[in-house]
């Protein structure tokens, strides 16, 4: 169980490096029309192979120090496909949450099924609904009970001929083919619901981000809009919020800014009329009094 702990801790605080710091990346190329499949396959196939040289450089540490009793193979295996559960959920957890909280995520979330929903004894059966359905939901039963089975399948001859150990190995049903192929279907299978869950994630993203809300949940933007309008009105109008009084103010003072400057321009046009007559006037008499003179000489 020690070693599944660190294990996840390990293999969870990578899964950073998958999403988290191209991200940016990411949303460029998928606005320029990369296909989100694509690179959702080659982002799965890369990590897959670091997730293969990760488990292979610790379960070769820890079968040294630890000394198993158990094939080096058969505990590679169920290290890398429990790493397989852990890599999926730190991938969705990566792209669905900040970087921070989603470092948490991916880290604590599998040791807490390790350590608190992982242990074969108490009997699951003694546990309550959530005990159990968080005991069956998570990856630390089976990966614990992959261990144990192949811990008590190494065992020599004459432990297993105890009556004690041979008791506990038939009411377990450890090294049963039926347990070990449900549990590696489950780890297996769960991992690959994790990566479509992201899969999924990211195209709500890219669509959500390209089309709108109106093109991924019509319904949604409806309600929205519904209440919208029930209960915060759009204003079509930019004058309907004003009082009637200050409609009619407003008006008030429209009209007798109009009249006014009508009364402007009459007073200018009269006074510019006047002032014209007056000029002619002048021309003439002084037109006249020359003409006058230039006869008296």
């Amino acid at each position: 169980m020690m070693g599944l702990m660190f294990f996840a801790i390990m293999i969870g605080a990578g899964c950073l490096q998958v999403y988290s710091f191209e991200f940016l990346a990411f949303e460029r190329d998928a606005s320029a029309g990369t296909s989100v499949l694509a690179y959702w396959a080659s982002k799965t196939l890369c990590h897959l192979f670091d997730t293969f040289l990760f488990t292979l450089i610790f379960t070769a540490t820890w079968y040294l120090i630890i000394q198993a009793n158990y094939n080096g193979v058969y505990g590679y295996c169920i290290f890398f496909i429990f790493a397989w559960w852990v890599t999926g959920f730190g991938q969705l957890m990566t792209v669905v949450f900040p970087m921070a909280i989603s470092l948490l995520l991916a880290v604590i979330v599998p040791v807490e099924f390790v350590t608190m929903f992982g242990g074969v004894s108490p009997p699951i059966s003694s546990d309550g609904f959530f005990q159990k359905a968080a005991t069956y939901f998570g990856c630390g039963y089976y990966a614990t009970e992959l261990l144990t089975m192949a811990e008590f399948t190494a065992l020599p001859s004459n432990i297993l001929d105890l009556n004690v150990v041979a008791d506990t190995v038939h009411g377990c049903k450890y090294g049963s083919s039926y347990y070990i192929l449900r549990d590696v279907c489950i780890l297996v299978g769960m991992g690959l619901i994790w990566r479509l869950c992201t899969l999924a994630w990211l195209e709500i993203i890219v669509k959500y981000r390209r089309d709108g809300l109106d093109s991924m949940l019509p319904w949604l933007a409806h309600l929205i809009d519904y209440f919208n309008t029930k209960f915060n009105p759009v204003v079509k109008d930019p004058d309907s919020h004003k009082p009637r009084d200050q409609d009619e103010h407003s008006q008030v003072g429209e009209a007798s800014t109009s009249s006014t400057g009508g009364e402007s321009i009459s007073d200018t046009g009269a006074s510019s009329s006047v002032s014209r007559r007056i000029s002619a006037a002048g021309v003439r008499t002084r037109r006249a009094t020359s003409s006058h003179i230039s006869n008296a000489v």
